[in-house]
């Protein structure tokens, strides 16, 4: 009898660790399909909108070096992924910035003659596993958000109008250094930028400004949220295969635009 009670003790046991091991087991797959990918989602929204704030840091800095014009280097800072959740070992993301030469084209027509010119663009790319991919874009002066197919104005370029047919537009060209163009990864890495110099343009009797992008929705909204649109002048903006043009029924007094050209690195490191 005394052996038989020893050998119930060790079954008793050893049921105890198999029930253990399987209640831990049944907690680790239920918080892994139902309560982790939640949690990664909201991580991953976070951290977009962490870049969201941070692209808007790069603007107002951009802004701020392109109306001052001295040739001072300010340094912003964008994240390119999230890092992993503890424990699990999972959610890490990564992501790229990069400067895309030549990706956006500003073309002015007057009744004589067309200025076109063309300009690069600062662009983040997500690669998230459970919220949806994002792109964040600084563009001529904009910044813009896109998702999919489709495209938002997150920040408007500076367009004026005074004495109701002169327009005052700035346009921001950024210039990347050879070798210092794209990164990629999960950390967060530094936006080297300064200003180089700028060059004004006037245009008489402009009947259509034309921007071909990738982004234009966007673009669309840059014209209509400004004071062009308050200013009592005729005009009908038009999609094209590659962007919008903007015809004007009289054409305009005149159009001051200026350029700006902005150095722009990426990555650990400055190179003159």
């Amino acid at each position: 009898m005394r052996k038989l009670k020893k050998h119930d003790d060790a079954v008793v046991g050893i049921i105890s660790v198999i029930l253990t091991i399987g209640l831990i087991l049944s907690v680790t797959v239920m918080i892994k399909t139902s309560y982790l990918p939640q949690w990664l989602e909201q991580t991953e929204a976070a951290h977009m909108e962490e870049v969201s704030n941070q692209f808007a840091q790069l603007k107002y800095a951009l802004d701020i070096q392109s109306v001052v014009e001295q040739k001072t280097a300010i340094s912003s800072s964008i994240t390119l992924g999230s890092k992993e959740i503890p424990i699990f070992g999972v959610g890490r993301t990564f992501g790229s910035l990069e400067i895309l030469s030549d990706s956006c084209n500003l073309i002015v027509t007057n009744s004589t003659d067309t200025l076109n010119l063309s300009f690069a663009t600062i662009k983040y790319s997500s690669e998230n596993t459970y919220f949806v991919d994002q792109s964040y874009i600084y563009e001529s002066g904009s910044l813009i958000l896109s998702q999919s197919t489709s495209s938002i104005l997150n920040g408007k370029p500076f367009l004026s109008v005074s004495d109701f047919t002169n327009v005052s537009f700035t346009v921001v060209n950024i210039l990347g250094v050879d070798g210092k163009k794209s990164v990629s990864g999960y950390g967060t890495y530094a936006v080297y930028t300064e200003f180089l110099n700028s060059k004004n343009y006037e245009i008489i009797n402009v009947t259509s400004i034309t921007i071909i992008t990738n982004y234009p929705n966007a673009w669309r909204t840059v014209f209509n949220s400004s004071t062009l649109k308050y200013s009592g002048m005729n005009y009908v903006i038009i999609d094209t295969d590659n962007g919008i043009t903007v015809e004007f029924e009289e054409s305009l007094g005149n159009l001051f635009l200026k350029v700006i050209d902005i150095s722009a690195q990426l990555a650990p490191g400055w190179i003159e």
